[in-house]
């Protein structure tokens, strides 16, 4: 049998067991993504909550795209870049709109639009963010998409182990690139590091890596830069990036071949600033555990219109512009790491969400 009839079997079986326990459930939680549960799950009669873990301004801009579906206003045209606009969300650009969202064409469409079915059957939806974070959003979802507007929409986030909460002093290190990274980091002056990381599906041409490199450089910024390489080893590291790299940035930076301990790095006092795809989980860290000034560098998905939010919603980034084929030249590297670097504006700004996520997980909070 396939996965999902597997997986179908193994949740059946569960609720089966369910209904003689002695301590029977008031509801159930289930991940967006798991659109096939639907039938089995509505048979219980139980309310049914969705997890949705990717970024709500998301959840708008599908919402929104199911209704220009279904007044048969798609594809959406974007000629040069005339912007979307959709309730809760700041003026999207051509860029900041996934195709999959506004091309009923698309091959993910009707992937996307499954979710969003799986949605609006539920009773409500469990948010991985916080009020104080999205006001506009939340209320825009509360009140002007007709399709979800008798669910209870709660933010229940950020959801983050207890881990992430604990001192730096309490930390245990376990690895040897812990250990290096900590010993690095704790020789650096107060908020004067760059993190530079992409997450684990984000790939970068060679031509872009060795761009990236020269703009780090000539910024002059200390900066802790994961570069994904196969093996994990310095050889690869040194084909990959320009000649003499390594050797002329030791004094001031620290590459890392494939994987780094992201917790450890954002919560150090060291950290400064941050180059990131925007993916949700990673920006909610960002503002959580670093409260340090962002650089927007989108790929896929949700990342996009993340990107938009931090920078011209809440103004805690800048975003990175290639050029006519997509590549991030060097100049522009070095522009926005400075630009983040040095500005005071931006990093009072995150330090504030920082401290509202922190009250919004605590006892009485929002979350």
């Amino acid at each position: 049998p396939s996965d999902y009839s597997r997986q179908k079997i193994a949740l059946a079986a569960l609720l089966e067991e369910l209904k003689v326990s002695s301590s029977s459930p008031c509801c159930v939680i289930v991940d967006m993504i798991l659109n096939w549960s639907e039938e089995l799950l509505v048979k219980t009669g139980l309310p049914r909550f969705i997890l949705y873990p990717a970024a709500p301004n998301y959840l708008a801009l599908s919402l929104h795209a199911r209704s220009l579906y279904r007044k048969k206003l798609l594809p959406v045209k974007f000629p040069g870049f005339e912007t979307m606009k959709v309730e809760g969300l700041l003026p999207l650009y051509r860029r900041d709109v996934p195709d999959a969202m506004t091309d009923d064409g698309h091959c993910l469409y009707p992937l996307h639009m499954g979710f969003n079915e799986h949605i609006i059957s539920s009773d409500g939806i469990l948010f991985n963010s916080f009020t104080e974070l999205e006001p506009e959003l939340f209320k825009a979802l509360a009140e002007s998409f007709e399709e979800i507007k008798h669910h209870e929409l709660l933010p229940i986030g950020p959801l983050f182990p207890s881990k992430y909460f604990a001192t730096k002093e309490s930390a245990v290190l376990r690895s040897s690139e812990e250990e290096r990274c900590q010993s690095w980091l704790d020789e650096q002056p107060v908020e004067s590091v760059l993190y530079v990381s992409f997450g684990s599906f984000a790939l970068l041409t060679p031509r872009q890596i060795s761009e990236l490199a020269l703009g780090l450089e000539a910024s002059q910024q200390r900066f802790l830069w994961v570069v994904p390489v196969k093996n994990k080893s310095i050889e690869e590291l040194e084909v990959l990036l320009p000649e003499g790299f390594l050797k002329r940035t030791e004094e001031r930076g620290l590459v890392l071949p494939g994987w780094a301990p992201q917790h450890l790095i954002l919560a150090h006092s060291s950290l400064g600033g941050f180059i990131m795809h925007c993916g949700w989980n990673s920006t909610l860290e960002a503002i959580t555990l670093a409260g340090v000034p962002l650089i927007g560098w989108p790929f896929l998905g949700d990342q996009a219109p993340n990107c938009r939010y931090l920078v011209d919603g809440l103004r805690i980034g800048v975003e990175v512009i290639g050029n006519d084929n997509g590549l991030v030249d060097s100049n522009e590297v070095e522009r926005v790491v400075r630009e983040i670097m040095d500005s005071p504006g931006m990093k009072n700004r995150v330090k504030e969400f920082k401290a509202a996520a922190s009250r919004a997980v605590a006892q009485g909070g929002s979350s």
